[in-house]
């Protein structure tokens, strides 16, 4: 097996760079293979300037988007995991996850900082560093903070890290229901292998489009939707909004939604 950013960068199957890669309905954007890779490696540059090292945790607190999906790939070309966390649900249970695993480093809407900062605050640590971003969607909300981060402070280029197939890919966290809300730990391995299989199963290749309306924060959404469409090389449709979930279904007629 291999680490599952390096599926995206190897690039697997024919015409792989000019393959879209993520559609965001909302705004109308898309990226291709080759630009996410590229978008992914200016993320990971960023990250290791602020001292994200193999092995920290980075959090994720934005809408499902190509911005999201370019903040998955970097962090983990960087080495750490990524610890998603569903934007709707209170600032509070948010930052205690951020807390609770301890984030070197957190990619955050503008819209949502300032609650979360007095939430984790209120935690009784410092704030780890924050990537802003404003508006995501498309790819320009994290290019533009890229763009103002390296005017104000070029950071160098850096090497993807192959942190090894039993590494720490991403957190995820329990609803809480029955307390706080616990972590539960995946490996590359984990996405990777689940993904190789379902694809065999599915007969999946890079023509298909997949609808993948679940937020970030679950996992099935990344065993399923992402680590199957870099495996595969296919399309990852995210929907304008829950609302809008069948109409987009009927108009792309995807053969699974998740």
């Amino acid at each position: 097996m291999t680490a599952l950013h390096s599926i995206l960068s190897e690039g697997r199957g024919e015409g792989r760079d000019t393959n879209a890669a993520v559609v965001d309905a909302l705004t109308g954007a898309s990226i291709d293979y080759g630009s996410l890779d590229r978008l992914s490696d200016r993320l990971r540059d960023r990250l290791v300037h602020l001292g994200v090292k193999p092995g920290d945790r980075v959090g994720a607190y934005l809408r499902k988007s190509i911005d999201g999906v370019a903040s998955i790939f970097g962090i983990l070309k960087s080495g750490a995991a990524y610890v998603p966390v569903d934007p709707t649900a209170p600032a509070s249970r948010n930052a205690y996850i951020h807390h609770n695993c301890a984030v070197s480093a957190v990619i955050v809407e503008k819209r949502l900082a300032e609650a979360y900062r007095k939430a984790f605050e209120g935690l009784g640590d410092a704030l780890p560093p924050m990537i802003l971003l404003d508006e995501v969607g498309g790819s320009i909300a994290l290019e533009a903070a890229l763009d103002e981060l390296q005017s104000a402070d070029p950071a160098p280029v850096a090497e993807t890290v192959d942190p090894g197939d039993d590494a720490l890919a991403y957190i995820l966290y329990t609803s809480g229901s029955t307390g706080k809300p616990k972590g539960v730990m995946l490996t590359h391995d984990n996405l990777v292998i689940s993904a190789e299989n379902a694809n065999a199963f599915d007969h999946f290749t890079r023509d298909e489009q997949v609808i993948a309306y679940l937020p970030l924060a679950w996992v099935g959404d990344h065993m399923f939707s992402y680590a199957q469409s870099y495996a595969a090389g296919y399309c990852v449709c995210c929907p304008e909004s829950p609302e809008t979930v069948n109409d987009d279904r009927r108009e792309i007629a995807p053969p699974i939604s998740t």
